[in-house]
């Protein structure tokens, strides 16, 4: 999408990207070599005004999920957590 979006073909890229994960994933199985999809993806002219960077960076996909959980910990864990203060504070012996 970032990548249509600085202009280029939705077809075209996707068709670099899938060859580009091909090539990435035989290093990977027929040679034990890390994954260099990625490397290989900004090394490629069809992608040079991409921030890649920006596109991987996982925060940009969560939405408001951080707050969310933040909120659910305030107004529900909290709570059940300090009526039962005396029990959390108990150590905990697990076998198994």
């Amino acid at each position: 999408m970032a990548g249509v979006r600085a202009g280029g073909d939705r077809q075209e890229l996707h068709e670099r990207i899938r060859q580009h994960s091909l090539a990435a994933a035989q290093q990977v199985k027929e040679h034990g070599r890390p994954n260099d999809l990625i490397d290989r993806l900004r090394k490629d002219l069809a992608f040079k005004g991409i921030d890649v960077e920006r596109v991987l960076n996982p925060s940009a996909f969560v939405g408001r999920a951080p707050q969310q959980v933040e909120h659910f910990v305030r107004t529900q864990v909290e709570p059940v957590r300090s009526r039962y203060r005396q029990q959390v504070q108990q150590g905990v012996q697990l076998r198994v």
